[in-house]
């Protein structure tokens, strides 16, 4: 038997399987990966763009980096799916990830090429040969600029997005004189996008210290749950009712210590069983005002982004149990992480949804539903 021979059509064949995964060719795939199922996580050479410039080479890949790379989503789900496939894998002269090759491939499918990744447990803080992140070799078409905030937001990590642009939150209402949640209420971990929001949802420069009036303190009402209680922090309740639900108090209190929602307050979000709208940042209410109002497939606003049930608790808090924020969009332990579906891109409940579930009475009351209290006068 001729090897030399043998070499080159086994090489041919696997460059066959390189082509299904950059068409997106499904049925190909399939029937080679049946044939040859360890082919799927092979490493076989790819002629295409070299990151960072527009020469093309001749590049070691796997069939789940060019999947990324051309964002191949049905090819990606299947490769990810399978036990023996490393999502972390490198390889070739750059060491690149898989995560690598969809933050610079420039594919109109990155983002959901990047999420499903993500899901499957790729590292957005592994470098490459450079000392380079996914983050740091992002690509994205001129055409399709509203995208790459959404990407950063997704790769970012401790040193890089939040660091490098200076951003925070802010939730503060529209004509009230209750402070903003500052970081230290809301979550600084290395994935949440931190802005400032103007009244109208858009972003404004950072305030001096000086300028920003003292946070008014309002009497402690003890016939409700602090923010932080379990009432509050369920699955269920951060997802679908925190800042959904109408306050129905009519007294003055700190807004930023209600987990209801009230008029002009720009913490508002939509409910996402209710509205049909995804946890991309929509790009034209970050520049001010979007047009579409509810209607908008987008989410609108930082809550709306990280408390939509497709990323809530989906990855782990940088502080894990020491956490001290109010209001957290992250997993403290990996029990109370809500896994993806990497097929659906939605996420399941968390043990943690059924075993803090509060008694009736005191969800009653967290609902402003029992009469008799402050809460319940209209």
């Amino acid at each position: 038997m001729n090897v030399s021979l043998l070499n080159v059509e086994t090489e041919d064949a696997f460059g066959g399987l390189l082509e299904f995964a950059a068409n997106n060719d499904l049925e190909g795939f399939k029937k080679y990966a049946e044939h040859e199922p360890s082919s799927v996580d092979e490493v076989g050479l790819w002629y295409g763009r070299q990151k960072g410039s527009n020469k093309m080479v001749v590049q070691q890949m796997t069939p789940l980096m060019v999947a990324a790379t051309y964002g191949s989503i049905d090819i990606l789900k299947l490769i990810v799916s399978l036990p023996e496939v490393d999502v972390n894998r490198n390889c070739g002269i750059d060491k690149s990830t898989a995560l690598h090759c969809a933050a610079s491939g420039g594919s109109v499918n990155a983002f959901d090429v990047v999420q499903l990744l993500l899901a499957a447990g790729a590292d957005p803080n592994l470098v490459d040969a450079n000392g380079r992140r996914p983050l740091d070799v992002l690509f994205v078409s001129p055409k399709l600029q509203g995208m790459k905030y959404s990407l950063q937001v997704l790769l970012s990590t401790d040193t890089s997005f939040e660091e490098e642009h200076n951003l925070r939150i802010s939730v503060a209402p529209s004509n009230s004189n209750s402070p903003p949640l500052s970081p230290s209420h809301l979550n600084g971990s290395p994935c949440s996008p931190e802005l400032v929001l103007s009244p109208k949802g858009g972003k404004s420069s950072d305030v001096p210290a000086s300028s920003v009036p003292e946070k008014k303190e309002y009497p402690i009402d003890p016939s409700l749950p602090d923010i932080k209680n379990s009432i509050y922090s369920t699955d269920e309740f951060r997802m679908f009712s925190f800042k959904v639900r109408p306050c129905s108090r009519a007294y003055s209190h700190d807004w930023t210590e209600c987990p209801f929602v009230h008029p002009g307050e720009n913490a508002r979000r939509r409910d996402p069983r209710k509205y049909h709208y995804s946890c991309v940042p929509c790009p034209d209410f970050r520049k001010g005002a979007c047009r579409r109002g509810d209607l908008c497939e987008y989410a609108h606003g930082v809550f709306e982004c990280w408390l939509h049930p497709a990323q809530y608790r989906t990855r782990l808090c940088k502080d894990g149990t020491s956490c001290n924020r109010r209001v957290c969009f992250f997993a403290h332990t990996t029990e109370e992480l809500r896994p993806l579906y990497v097929s659906t891109g939605s996420a399941v409940p968390s043990p943690r949804s059924s075993n803090s579930a509060a008694n009736a009475m005191d969800f009653a009351a967290a609902m402003s539903l029992l009469p008799g209290s402050p809460s319940s006068v209209l």
